[in-house]
């Protein structure tokens, strides 16, 4: 079974972001739990997406600002949770 899975690239505008979307989509519409988080620190997208506020998430929680709970936004989306920058 499939417990993480990690979208990666060398250079921006590769499509890592629409790629871990539709996947993060796929899971959760086919039924698993599924929190996708955004850890793009320069250009952090996956809020927009889903009309999120960029208040709290990674880099809050790491810091300390933010509990990792407080950090996870439930999307309209069923199974689909989103943690951003």
């Amino acid at each position: 079974d499939l417990q993480t899975l990690m979208i990666t690239s060398d250079g921006p505008q590769e499509g890592k972001t629409t790629t871990a979307l539709n996947i993060a989509l796929a899971m959760a519409q086919s039924g698993a739990r599924t929190l996708i988080i955004d850890a793009d620190m320069r250009r952090p997208r996956i809020h927009k997406s889903f009309d999120l506020p960029n208040i709290s998430g990674l880099s809050t929680t790491i810091v300390g600002e933010t509990s990792f709970d407080a950090a996870v936004y439930r999307s309209e989306i069923e199974n689909l949770h989103v943690v951003d920058v």
